[in-house]
């Protein structure tokens, strides 16, 4: 008798990456995606019984639910993929100990943010035609997932975003960003 371990929340990483650069989205919170053909029948003049149903076009929609940190998180994250800089916190920010002892939360804020003050992004100033994945790996220490699998769409498009709070569940507040995608 096998033991088959199911998949979890936990055993799912989202990747957002183009050609060059790759970047796991660490505040994610959940994701969720239907594939769609919209395929019709066809009829001839005058029948009243189609002739045949045409092969349709495939469309991918989905959202990715991301905790707010900071409601330009994505926005920087694709921001992010497509420039040539590379991040290192430490290196770019070059802060010492006693520097960081003297600041105020206020100034902590606004060095951790970037910015004074959370400013809401908009869906225009996205770039568009980027690529995610979704990796399903439940490897332990004692046993590796024996068949790790994962989906990927290309040329995503965000087409909205919203905010919500589910204080049924833990009560954290959740971006929502609705897209739509190709799937190879």
């Amino acid at each position: 008798m096998s033991y088959v371990q199911y998949y979890s929340s936990s055993d799912v990483f989202i990747y957002m990456h183009n050609n060059d650069k790759v970047l796991h989205l660490d505040k994610a919170n959940g994701i969720g995606y239907s594939e769609g053909l919209d395929s019709f029948p066809t009829y001839g003049i005058g029948d009243s019984e189609f002739a045949f149903i045409n092969q349709g076009n495939v469309i991918v929609n989905g959202y990715i639910d991301v905790n707010l940190i900071h409601s330009d998180y994505i926005n920087k994250a694709v921001n992010y993929i497509y420039s040539s800089e590379e991040f290192n916190n430490k290196v770019k920010r070059g802060i010492t100990l006693k520097e960081l002892r003297e600041k105020s939360i206020k100034q902590m804020r606004t060095f951790a943010t970037g910015e004074s003050e959370i400013n809401s992004s908009k869906l225009q100033n996205i770039t568009r035609g980027f690529s995610l994945k979704i990796v399903f790996n439940n490897s332990t220490p004692l046993r590796p997932d024996i068949g790790p699998s994962n989906v990927s769409f290309y040329e995503c498009v965000f087409l909205d975003n919203g905010m919500q709070v589910a204080s049924e569940q833990d009560g954290q507040i959740v971006n929502r960003y609705r897209f739509v995608a190709k799937r190879r």
